[in-house]
């Protein structure tokens, strides 16, 4: 199966300099494959628009996610340097998604 997460959650977290620390991990369960990238950056705000490419970078991963019947978290996440971001993906391993 393509990994419809990595590619572009990797490139949407090197684009803000500030991430000092950039993780990515998966894991594979009995009836789903987990994925997970997180980085220590500034996270979403109100400068997260300066940032930004075309916008649809999450959106584009929710959807490619969903036509594997699997589901996407993201957003903001707490780190003891106080901000971060996180994108979780889990992907059904078995045709009905148990």
């Amino acid at each position: 199966m393509p990994n419809p997460l990595t590619p572009k959650g990797l490139p949407s977290r090197r684009r803000p300099a500030t991430s000092v620390r950039k993780a990515t991990g998966y894991w594979t369960r009995e009836s789903a494959l987990e994925l997970e990238v997180l980085d220590d950056g500034r996270g979403a705000g109100p400068h997260a628009a300066s940032h930004a490419g075309s916008g649809q970078g999450l959106v584009g991963m929710r959807e490619r996610v969903a036509l594997y019947g699997g589901t996407l978290q993201a957003g903001p996440r707490a780190t003891a340097a106080g901000a971060g971001y996180a994108v979780r993906a889990r992907l059904p391993t078995k045709p009905d998604g148990t």
